[in-house]
Formats: C-alpha cells, sequence, structure tokens
C-alpha cells in the first residue's frame, strides 16, 4: 500500500499536465519565480510587435491574471535588475489588471526609476499611455489621482524635460 502512495503522489504531484490543468484554476498561490517568467517568456517573444504575444504563454497569464500576487515581484525586477524594452514591455503588460491604487504604486516606482535613470523616457511613457493595454490613465484623466500625479511630474526638477513636455501635451 505504501508503494502505491507513493506512486499516486509521485505521479500526480510531479506530472507537468497534471500540475498544469490545477494552477490555471483561478490560483492565488505564488507558483512562478517572477523575474525568471519574465526573462523566458521575453526570450520566446522576442519582440512585442503583437503586444499580446505574451498571453498565448500558461506562466504569463497566471502572472497577468494575478498582478497583485506578483506586483512586489515586479517592483524588485524592476529595481534590482538589467532589462531589455521586451523584458520591460513585458512587465508592464503583466500588471495591466491592477486596480488604480496598485497601478499608482507601479508607476510612482516607474517614475523613480525614470529620475535614476534606469529606464528611458519612451519606457516611463509606456506604462502611463496604454500602449501595453492599461488605460488607467486615459479612463481616469481628470481624476485627482492622476492629476495629482501629472502635477508632480510637471513640478519635478528631475524630470526629463521631454516628459514634462509630452504630459502638457496630454492634460
Amino acid at each position: 500500500m505504501r508503494y502505491f502512495i507513493i506512486a499516486f503522489i509521485a505521479f500526480f504531484g510531479c506530472n507537468p499536465k497534471v500540475a498544469q490543468s490545477h494552477k490555471n484554476k483561478g490560483s492565488t498561490m505564488r507558483p512562478l519565480n517572477y523575474s525568471e517568467s519574465i526573462i523566458q517568456i521575453s526570450k520566446k517573444v522576442q519582440d512585442l510587435t503583437w503586444r499580446f504575444e505574451p498571453l498565448t504563454y500558461p506562466e504569463f497569464e497566471e502572472i497577468y491574471l494575478n498582478p497583485k500576487i506578483y506586483l512586489d515581484s515586479a517592483l524588485s525586477f524592476l529595481s534590482n535588475s538589467e532589462f531589455n524594452d521586451v523584458e520591460f514591455g513585458t512587465i508592464v503588460l503583466s500588471m495591466h489588471k491592477l486596480p488604480l491604487d496598485d497601478y499608482m504604486l507601479f508607476t510612482s516606482k516607474n517614475f523613480e526609476l525614470l529620475k535614476e535613470k534606469q529606464i528611458n523616457v519612451n519606457q516611463f511613457i509606456s506604462v502611463i499611455n496604454g500602449f501595453y493595454g492599461n488605460d488607467h490613465f486615459m479612463k481616469n484623466k481628470k481624476s485627482k489621482i492622476i492629476q495629482g500625479f501629472y502635477k508632480e511630474i510637471l513640478t519635478d526638477d528631475l524630470c526629463p524635460p521631454e516628459l514634462k513636455e509630452y504630459i502638457k501635451e496630454i492634460i
């Protein structure tokens, strides 16, 4: 009997197809290493010509559907890693479904990275303009939280002038 139980656990606990079928059932656990997943997905994607291509990969779908679980990991990855444009775009897309308050935290962190020259103006603009599918800034353009953030950008001495010009155009 013990051998049957061990064989049963080994088969169902380690079988990738079985594990995959359980993983996508509204998981709220952190089954994936965020950084490794983003790097692997980005290698498969190679570019983001079709911005939703990462959604064709189950490991990305897990992150995309549960962004709050991975927010801290995304912020850590951005803060502690060197990344290319595809990885950055994949990270931004992975945070698409965050509620506005959490997305503002994500955006604020990206603004800090911009001022520290860890990301460029175009990358930051991709966070606020909805290119990767997030339209929080467009939908909530008149809200106090968005207007306050724009004001912060316009009055920040470390903010690049080209970003200030972009913000002036869209408000």
